[in-house]
């Protein structure tokens, strides 16, 4: 695949460490807004700022195998309850009845 701008290129690399938190991988990721959101949601601190947070953060999941499993668990499970097929189908169901449509257990009659 051929990347032609850097919004593609930006768009792609934004996606990827969600793509593998979905998955249940340990992730360090830089300090932005929308990544330290999502570490937090999962009760994670593997958000880095500079050279020596990820050396120091990289490290420490290199050398221990319970914290890498224990940040894949907790990332699996935030990612599953945020973006997961439940979460999904609740927002599709609310977006419809704010369209005037409302499930239940009769469809309406058509004219």
């Amino acid at each position: 695949m051929k990347l032609l701008n850097q919004l593609s290129v930006g768009a792609l690399s934004q996606q990827f460490p969600l793509r593998l938190i979905e998955q249940g991988m340990p992730v360090v990721a830089s300090a932005t807004p929308a990544y330290t959101r999502a570490m937090q949601g999962a009760g994670l601190d593997l958000t880095c700022r500079d050279k020596e947070q990820w050396l120091s953060t990289l490290e420490c999941l290199l050398a221990d195998e319970t914290a890498r499993r224990d940040a894949g668990c907790r990332g699996k499970t935030y990612a599953d309850r945020e973006f997961g097929e439940g979460r999904l189908l609740a927002r599709w169901d609310a977006v419809f009845t704010s369209l005037g449509f409302h499930f239940g257990a009769q469809a309406p009659m058509l004219p």
